[in-house]
């Protein structure tokens, strides 16, 4: 038996191609400024006023109880420095470095991607850039997240996914896509893509006791869309994945996804 389902879409994250504002590009007093300001808060531990300059979309997706953990767990609530090293800027797009020293470890470097425009920007997502101190250059391109969190990911996608369909209900899962994809693909859609692993009673929760092995390295486009290919090497048939992610506020979210139940290869 061999169930076969994917989903995906092409989809545009992120901050346009970057070229270094401190050599190439004026520097924009109001996004300097926001940067600044930003950071500040941050400094300070002002979770408000760090909300204040978040983007709308940012501040919709992000509860304030999210947002607060995801700077406590990074390292970069109320830390003992934090310093803007350098901005870049294209239309209506911007990235802002900044350089953190945690009140405990290894300093590290701290991505902003900024959105809006002169006179109205504000941060649309945080990024840690711990390879990035004492080298931030704005042209370089983000590599893929480091293997551990890579995994985390696939075991997340991979476990939703099965607990929807042994509830019988794939709107569970779509619920935890990103929006993009949301959007373009209906519930409707999405059950007669993936409805298969409910009407063959697929047992997917079995994967959790398995580690998945990726095919190759994962890979970040130019757009920013991050693919991960691999298996769940499980007997007497394995599950085949291919997953994309797109990095939205503060963490990766799902936009594609292909499923493949089959007999083992060789």
């Amino acid at each position: 038996m061999r169930s076969w389902a994917a989903m995906t879409i092409g989809v545009v994250v992120g901050a346009a191609a970057a070229v270094a504002g401190a050599l190439l590009w004026p520097r924009p007093a109001e996004l300097h400024e926001t940067a600044e300001r930003f950071l500040d808060a941050l400094g300070a531990g002002d979770i408000e006023q760090v909300e204040k300059a978040l983007d709308p979309a940012f501040r919709k997706a992000v509860p304030p109880d999210a947002l607060r953990a995801f700077l406590d767990e990074a390292g970069i609530a109320s830390p003992s420095a934090l310093t803007l090293r350098v901005y870049s800027v294209r239309n209506d797009t911007g990235e802002a470095y900044a350089e953190v020293v945690p009140t405990s470890g290894t300093p590290f470097a701290l991505r902003l991607d900024l959105a809006g425009g002169p006179g109205a920007w504000r941060v649309a997502a945080i990024r840690v850039r711990p390879d990035a101190v004492g080298g931030v250059d704005p042209r370089r391109q983000l590599g893929p997240p480091p293997g551990p969190e890579i995994l985390a990911l696939v075991r997340r996608t991979t476990g939703r996914f099965a607990e929807a369909v042994a509830a019988r209900d794939l709107s569970l899962f779509r619920s935890a896509t990103g929006r993009a994809f949301r959007e373009r693909f209906s519930t409707q859609q999405f059950e007669q893509a993936f409805g298969g692993f409910i009407d063959q009673n697929v047992n997917l929760r079995a994967l959790e006791r398995l580690q998945p092995a990726l095919a190759s390295p994962p890979a970040l486009d130019d757009a920013g869309v991050l693919t991960v290919i691999g298996v769940f090497p499980s007997r007497p048939s394995q599950v085949r994945f291919r997953y994309e992610y797109a990095y939205r506020h503060i963490d990766w979210e799902l936009v594609g996804i292909e499923l493949d139940v089959g007999p083992p290869d060789g």
